[in-house]
């Protein structure tokens, strides 16, 4: 396996691949290079999976893009010069015809094993995901603390409520609460009203909407490493929907749901597998992975919501 410039092009990806393309891919090209199949090139699926680890983890994806931009502007700088400055369409040319190439030729000479060499890689596999698995766990930080850390200060803090309405930053391109006509309105009460800070640690900007008994309660946008203040929120426990991306277009058509609004960048949705109760929490902080709490669903998944 030759050596290709990018991890998205050890994937075969674009760079605005979501986290299901990354999967995807990486399973598709670990059933190629797995050394259990390909003992005699163990580096090519290192590669891989160092090119996965990297890019399905938002932080690390983040990091690694800022760093892959200002390499593609030196690039570009020495092709000024004289170096060949290859064109998003020669690039993408290139890395289609090296893959089908790779994958036609491993197709060819693929081995029919035996019932016992199945079952002996179907163990090794089972045994490395076994062994990865709570070693990626051990150094997960929790998406959701209970404190606010002191030696980390957020940037940007502003509050945000029906009484505070004067003080939430107003821009042209992102509204501070998305989607109301999708779920509907606000709710607040002032009897038995609950304050919650909620922090944006993920890596990258978000929207989180809170739903309480099926009704949706409250929607805000969330720029990376900010803080927001929530005042006269109905006390209980809340469902969470939450978008990550980079990059919000006020204008953005969403392809499967039809709604306007999302980010034309690294766009996923998760919606919270249980229920928060927020009567003892002072402040939710958005972690910089959010694995444990949230599973991933579709765009469609996401906005579906029957109001009560």
């Amino acid at each position: 396996m030759i050596a290709l410039s990018t991890y998205y092009d050890i994937l075969g990806i674009s760079q605005t691949a979501g986290t299901s393309e990354i999967k995807r891919a990486f399973r598709r090209l670990a059933k190629l290079y797995h050394p259990d199949k390909n003992p005699a090139d163990k580096d090519s699926f290192a590669r891989i999976l160092k090119a996965y680890e990297t890019l399905v983890d938002p932080g690390l994806r983040l990091a690694y893009d800022r760093r892959l931009n200002i390499n593609q502007s030196q690039e570009q700088k020495s092709g000024q010069h004289g170096a060949k400055n290859w064109t998003f369409e020669e690039r993408e040319q290139r890395r289609r015809k090296y893959y089908e190439e790779h994958i036609k030729k491993y197709e060819k000479s693929r081995v029919v094993y035996t019932e016992t060499t199945e079952q002996k890689s179907s163990y090794n596999e089972y045994k490395y995901i076994l062994f990865a698995t709570p070693l990626a766990v051990a150094l997960l930080l929790l998406v959701i603390r209970l404190a606010v850390p002191q030696d980390e200060p957020v940037s940007r803090v502003y509050k945000t409520g029906p009484v505070l309405e004067d003080t939430v930053p107003k821009t042209k391109s992102i509204p501070q609460a998305p989607y109301l006509s999708v779920f509907g309105e606000e709710r607040s009460t002032t009897k038995n009203a609950r304050e919650l800070d909620i922090s944006n640690r993920m890596g990258l900007d978000a929207v989180l909407c809170l739903f309480r008994k099926g009704s949706f309660v409250r929607s805000i946008y969330l720029a990376q490493d900010s803080l927001v203040h929530l005042e006269q929120l109905p006390g209980g426990s809340y469902q969470l929907r939450l978008m990550l991306g980079r990059n919000y277009l006020l204008d953005k058509k969403l392809k499967f749901s039809g709604v306007n609004g999302g980010f034309e960048y690294a766009q996923t949705f998760y919606i919270s597998k249980t229920s928060i109760n927020l009567d003892s929490i002072r402040h939710l902080e958005l972690g910089r992975v959010s694995f444990r709490v949230f599973s991933e669903v579709n765009e469609e998944e996401f906005f579906t919501f029957k109001r009560k």
